[in-house]
């Protein structure tokens, strides 16, 4: 005798797997069209940037004091969306405390900033994500913990995501981007359409 609630999971898992697969096959189709039409903006976009990032990281040490160091990944996603993740950090001390005890033991943050651009599944844009945060750094315990929580400071933290006209790729925009990873600017400056923006 066979189980009704078995055979009703089973075809249910059935039919939601079908339904996820032919969605995303969909999207596959509408990243491919939207890259074989724009290919050539895209790629002269991200070869900016690249050359970019690769000019920043030659310069002597001195000048890379904020940043240290620019990174680079290219990575294999389902959709084949071309995902470029462009990444920088930099470590501060910022005084938790107010008087003598703030100044003696400063709290230590690593500041990171990330941005992930991909070609979108909405035809002529790209998705351009910006995440900022800072994260407070613990000293480890013999033990391996630190006795305290991970805490994030949510003032710091930025998550948007933007689908941005290939119109709107040029030198100034790949330029603000170098410069927001290099610390040199905030997100605010970068010339994009943040009423558009998507914020997580």
């Amino acid at each position: 005798m066979s189980n009704w609630l078995e055979d009703a999971e089973r075809h249910a898992q059935r039919g939601n797997g079908e339904e996820q697969s032919e969605r995303l096959k969909v999207r596959i189709d509408r990243v491919k069209e939207n890259y074989e039409k724009n290919a050539q903006t895209y790629n002269a976009f991200i070869n900016s940037i690249k050359g970019l990032v690769n000019r920043a990281n030659a310069l002597p040490a001195e000048y890379r004091v904020p940043f240290g160091r620019i990174k680079h990944k290219t990575k294999q996603t389902r959709l084949n969306n071309y995902l470029n993740i462009f990444s920088s950090s930099r470590r501060i001390r910022l005084s938790s405390k107010k008087g003598l005890l703030g100044k003696l033991f400063p709290t230590h943050y690593k500041h990171i900033r990330v941005i992930f651009i991909s070609v979108s599944k909405y035809l002529d844009r790209i998705d351009l994500e910006i995440r900022e945060d800072m994260l407070e750094r613990k000293r480890m315990n013999e033990d391996g913990h630190t006795g305290k929580p991970h805490r994030k400071n949510e003032k710091e933290r930025t998550d948007l995501l933007i689908h941005l006209d290939f119109k709107l790729l040029n030198e100034e925009l790949a330029q603000k981007i170098i410069d927001y990873l290099a610390f040199k600017c905030e997100v605010k400056q970068i010339p994009l359409p943040f009423d558009e923006a998507i914020y997580f």
